[in-house]
C-alpha cells in the first residue's frame, strides 16, 4: 500500500513543498534515499544524505488533519521505523532537513588519541556512518562518491600536516632522531601517492556512468602500500618518542604548541593528525566492502574490486594487529635491564618466554629466555631481568637433538658462530621450546632467498625426540 507525503525542503534558500508517493512498508531510512533521488531529478542536489531525516511538525499539518494519538510536539522520525508505524494519514507533511552531522562525529573520533586503557582507536563516528550507508538504499554511484569524498578529506588533512608541521620541522631540523625523521618523511610519500590517486578519482567521478570503475586505480597504488606497514609498525613508539623529546626540548615543545594553535590545524593536536594514516586503511576496507556489495558480478569493475579488497584486507589486518605486537615488545623491553640490543625492531615479533638452563664447559646457569622472530635473548631469572646475552637466529640456524642419556631434557641450538646447549625444566617444557624455536627457524628459512641450501635441520635421535620434534615444518635427515 502507498500513500502521499508532502515533503517540505529548502532549495536555493527557498522553502518548497513536493508531493511524493511512498510505500508505507518501507523504513524511513529507505524513504530518505528515495527522496534524495527524487529531488536530484529536479535539480536539487542533496549533499551528505546520511545527515538528513524527516521531522514531523504539528503546525505544518493544516491541509490534512492527523490523528490525536500522534505527539503534539515536533519530533524526528526513527530511521528504522516505517511511516505506517506512526499512524500518519495520507497527505502528511514532513520536513526534509539536516538532523545530524556524521562527518563531524567522524572528525571528532579522528581527533581523539587511543584509549589509555585499551590503546584502541575510537572509530565510532566512522562506523556509524558506514553502518548507515550499508543499511540504506544506497546506490553504487553514491558509494563511489562517498569514497571520493572521504579521500578528499584524507588528502586535505595530510596536506595540513605536511605544510604546517612536517616540512617546517624538517627544514628547521628541530628533530634529530632518525626514526622520527623517517616517519615525517614517509608522510610526504603517502600524501604524494594519495594526491595523485584523488586526482584520478575525481576525473572518473566527474564523468560518472554505470560503467565507471575505481578498482583499477587502487590496484595501481597497492605496490606502494608497504609504506603504511612501516608507518603503522613504528607509529606508537615514534609518537611517544617525539613527545618525550618535546618534554625535554623547550624549542620543540614551543613549536608544537605554536602549530596546534594555528587556525588551519583543525584537529588541534599533532598526534591526531599523525594517526590519520593509521586509521585510513580500516576505512578503505569498510568503504570498498560497501561498493562491492552494490557492484553486479557482470560489472567490469567487480573482479578488480575483489582483488583490491583482498589486498586492503591484508594490510588492514596488519594495521589492526600491529598495536598488540608493538605493545608486547614494549612490555618485554621494559622487563629487561640494560639490554645491549634494541628489543623493538621493524618486523620483529615476540613469540615465547620461559626458564631454561644454559650449559657451557664452565658452568650451568638458570636463565630467563625471551624468544622473538629473529633472536633469542637470555637474562637473569629474577626480575628485573638483567641482560646476559643473545643468540641471533637466521636461516642457517638449526636444532641438534640430544638423547636423555647424554643431557636430560636438553637440546642444542646451532647458531652462525656458536653452538648453545639449553636444558628445559621438564619434558613438556622441552617439547614446547623445541616447537617454538623450530617454528621460528622454519619461517626464517622460508623467507630466505637460499631456501634450498638452508633448510631447518634437526638431528633425529629417535624415540621420544622424534615425537617431540614431529612437525611438518622440519626437514629431518
Amino acid at each position: 500500500m502507498s500513500f502521499i507525503v508532502r515533503v517540505e525542503y529548502v532549495h536555493d534558500t527557498l522553502s518548497k513543498t513536493r508531493a511524493m508517493r511512498f510505500d508505507e512498508s518501507k523504513t524511513v531510512r529507505e524513504l530518505l534515499f528515495e527522496t534524495s533521488n527524487n529531488l536530484q531529478k529536479i535539480g536539487c542536489h542533496v549533499e551528505d544524505i546520511i545527515n538528513f531525516n524527516f521531522q514531523y511538525c504539528p503546525e505544518k499539518q493544516q491541509l490534512v488533519e492527523q490523528p490525536e494519538s500522534i505527539a503534539q510536539e515536533a519530533f524526528w522520525l526513527k530511521k528504522v521505523k516505517t511511516l505506517s508505524s506512526y499512524g500518519f494519514t495520507t497527505g502528511v507533511t514532513l520536513l526534509f532537513d539536516r538532523a545530524s552531522n556524521f562527518n563531524l562525529a567522524v572528525e571528532e573520533s579522528r581527533s581523539k588519541t587511543p584509549s589509555p586503557a585499551t590503546g584502541r582507536l575510537n572509530l565510532s563516528g566512522e562506523n556509524d556512518k558506514v553502518k548507515f550507508l550499508t543499511k540504506g538504499r544506497f546506490t553504487r554511484d553514491q558509494a563511489a562518491k562517498e569514497i571520493v569524498t572521504t579521500e578528499q578529506t584524507y588528502v586535505e588533512q595530510l596536506k595540513v600536516l605536511l605544510d604546517h608541521f612536517v616540512e617546517p620541522t624538517l627544514e628547521k631540523k628541530l628533530v634529530e632522531d632518525s626514526d622520527i625523521t623517517k616517519m615525517l618523511k614517509s608522510i610526504r610519500l603517502i600524501h604524494g601517492l594519495h594526491e595523485e590517486l584523488l586526482r584520478e578519482m575525481e576525473e572518473r567521478i566527474k564523468n560518472m556512468s554505470s560503467a565507471t570503475q575505481l578498482g583499477d586505480l587502487f590496484l595501481k597504488l597497492m605496490p606502494f602500500m608497504k609504506v603504511y606497514g612501516e608507518y603503522c609498525l613504528n607509529y606508537e613508539s615514534n609518537v611517544n618518542k617525539l613527545f618525550a623529546i618535546a618534554d625535554e626540548d623547550k624549542t620543540l615543545c614551543a613549536w608544537i604548541k605554536e602549530v596546534e594553535a594555528k587556525e588551519e590545524f583543525a584537529l588541534n593536536n599533532v598526534g591526531a593528525y599523525l594517526i590519520v594514516p593509521v586509521q585510513r586503511i580500516p576505512r578503505y576496507r569498510l568503504l570498498f566492502e560497501q561498493l562491492l556489495k552494490l557492484t553486479p558480478d557482470s560489472h567490469p569493475d567487480c573482479d578488480k574490486l575483489k582483488e583490491t579488497l583482498e589486498k586492503v584486507n591484508e594490510i588492514a589486518t596488519f594495521v589492526n594487529n600491529y598495536q598488540d605486537d608493538s605493545r608486547k615488545l614494549q612490555e618485554v623491553r621494559d622487563r629487561i635491564e640494560n639490554c645491549a640490543i634494541p628489543v623493538i625492531c621493524p618486523g620483529r615479533k615476540f613469540i615465547h618466554e620461559g626458564i631454561m638452563k644454559k650449559t657451557s664447559s664452565r658452568a650451568t646457569q638458570e636463565r630467563m629466555f625471551f624468544l622473538f622472530s629473529d633472536v633469542l635473548i637470555y637474562c637473569t631469572p629474577k626480575e628485573p631481568h638483567k641482560y646476559k646475552g643473545h643468540i641471533p637466529l637466521n636461516a642457517s640456524s638449526w636444532i641438534k637433538g640430544l638423547s636423555d642419556t647424554k643431557v636430560k631434557n636438553g637440546m642444542q641450538l646451532v647458531a652462525e658462530s656458536k653452538t648453545y646447549t639449553l636444558v628445559s625444566l621438564s619434558p613438556e617444557d622441552k617439547y614446547q621450546w623445541n616447537r617454538m624455536i623450530s617454528s621460528v627457524l622454519a619461517d626464517l628459512n622460508a623467507a630466505s632467498p637460499r631456501t634450498e641450501k638452508n633448510k631447518v635441520n634437526v638431528k633425529d635421535r629417535g624415540g621420544i625426540w622424534r615425537i617431540l620434534t614431529k612437525t611438518d615444518k622440519l626437514n629431518k635427515y
